[in-house]
């Protein structure tokens, strides 16, 4: 097994968001490949198999929700520890995101970039440990 690093796909369609997150992660020692809607970050995950995929769920196009659906859908991806992120508390929102198999599900406004790195950093070591 290769010493690669950790990677992370953040698919986020809020630039000033997105550019937060993305220079956080990379402080804190993420390879991190950012795009801002479903279909690019599909077509991204699919080549690149990330460790660990963030997706907010409203996006141009494809949803984060439909991502997911599809990530599960593949073999190479089926596995991804998943987070979700939304600008809505919608209660059918996060109730249909863990039942697709998101690990994590937070609100915009309590997603900060330090409690995305923690539990990104949490999935990667109870993955690493399973």
């Amino acid at each position: 097994m290769t010493d690669e690093p950790k990677s992370v796909l953040l698919v986020e369609d809020e630039a000033g968001l997105r550019e937060l997150y993305e220079e956080e992660l990379r402080k804190a020692g993420w390879l991190v490949f950012a795009v801002g809607n479903g279909e690019e970050g599909l077509a991204l995950a699919q080549n690149r198999t990330p460790t660990v995929a963030i997706l907010d769920v409203m996006l141009p196009g494809m949803s984060g929700l439909d991502m997911l659906a599809a990530m599960r859908q593949n073999p190479k991806l089926a596995a991804t520890p998943v987070i979700i992120l939304s600008a809505l508390e919608d209660i059918d929102d996060r109730a249909r995101g863990l039942a697709l198999g998101a690990k994590k599900y937070f609100g915009k406004n309590e997603a900060s970039p330090q409690l995305l790195i923690e539990a990104l950093n949490e999935l990667t070591s109870a993955s690493a440990n399973s």
